[in-house]
């Protein structure tokens, strides 16, 4: 589940049986809330003391492998291993100049010789 909004760490856990109050808890957050289950690949987003459950958005499909030279960041956030803020940093670099290998991917902040290794099977550089 996806926890989103004012909260210390938002982002993707793994919740066995999730509900407001543990997706809050998981996220850093001090807010109380309540057990409300949540429905398994839905969005938790807390503003202020306040949550609200989100539908999953609709899948995205892409094909792989990806080429970080011309992929937008929703392309770039289905590779395992590639979150929302390296897809950003993907972005950033690339407007600096093309990757010429997969090794260039070392210049995004983040992305050193073992994530690189976790997402080399997804990437491809084209000509």
């Amino acid at each position: 589940m996806e926890v989103v909004g004012d909260v210390p760490r938002p982002g993707t856990y793994a919740l066995v049986d999730p509900t407001l109050a543990s997706a809050a808890r998981a996220a850093g957050s001090s807010v109380a809330l309540d057990g409300t289950p949540v429905p398994h690949g839905h969005r938790v987003r807390i503003a202020g003391d306040r949550a609200t459950i989100e539908a999953p958005p609709d899948p995205v499909l892409v094909a792989l492998p990806v080429d970080p030279n011309v992929a937008d960041a929703v392309a770039l956030e289905a590779v395992p291993g590639i979150g929302p803020a390296t897809a950003r940093a993907i972005l950033e670099e690339r407007a600096h100049g093309p990757f010429t290998s997969l090794e260039d991917l070392q210049r995004v902040k983040g992305i050193g010789p073992h994530r690189l290794a976790k997402i080399r099977p997804f990437l491809s550089v084209g000509p």
